[in-house]
């Protein structure tokens, strides 16, 4: 009866380890998930509107200078007894922009800078800078929950507790010294 309660109370001790290593891993996983997740919020967040917004006002601002340069050609040909036909130097999908640049320029902007206010709503967006500066947070996070997953299964390993990788862990916390793992 002794070796029986002996066996009992051991494999009780290896139920509750594998429980315990399962549901360490478990947290470590919906951690990484949570990670990831704010990952992909990040990248598909808009672009600064600011940054948006000043751009499109360059923009017109440029095509505006080839716009008006346009219109002083056609009128100087008028002026000396052509035709005057305007549209004859609109030829070019860039010549139309360039003159409604120069004529409707601000008018333009505006209704432009009407969508970008629709669509942006209360989010002023991010910066190439702010991105790039907040996915290399987060990368930096996800490899240390990722480090973190690798210890927990090394040790429930060590214990005899078998418990599968993430096939898109990151190789380099797999390949991880042992000393390089945190906790």
């Amino acid at each position: 009866m002794k070796a029986i309660e002996k066996f009992r109370a051991a494999r009780a001790g290896v139920a509750e380890a594998m429980t315990s290593a399962q549901g360490a891993v478990a947290d470590v996983r919906a951690q990484i998930a949570t990670v990831e997740d704010r990952i992909r919020e990040v990248e598909k967040r808009p672009f600064s509107k600011a940054d948006v917004l000043a751009k499109a006002a360059m923009d017109v601002a440029r095509h505006a200078d080839a716009g008006h340069t346009l219109l002083k050609r056609a009128a100087q040909q008028a002026a000396f007894g052509e035709d005057g036909d305007l549209f004859r130097f609109v030829a070019e999908p860039q010549d139309l922009r360039a003159v409604l640049s120069a004529v409707a320029g601000d008018a333009l902007l505006s209704a432009y800078t009407a969508q970008v206010e629709a669509r942006w709503a209360d989010d002023a967006g991010l910066t190439d800078e702010e991105r790039s500066a907040e996915l290399v947070r987060l990368h930096g996070d996800l490899f240390d929950l990722e480090l973190m997953e690798e210890r927990v299964i090394r040790e429930a390993e060590a214990a005899g507790i078998a418990i599968d990788r993430r096939k898109d862990q990151h190789p380099a916390s797999i390949l991880a010294r042992d000393e390089d793992l945190p906790g």
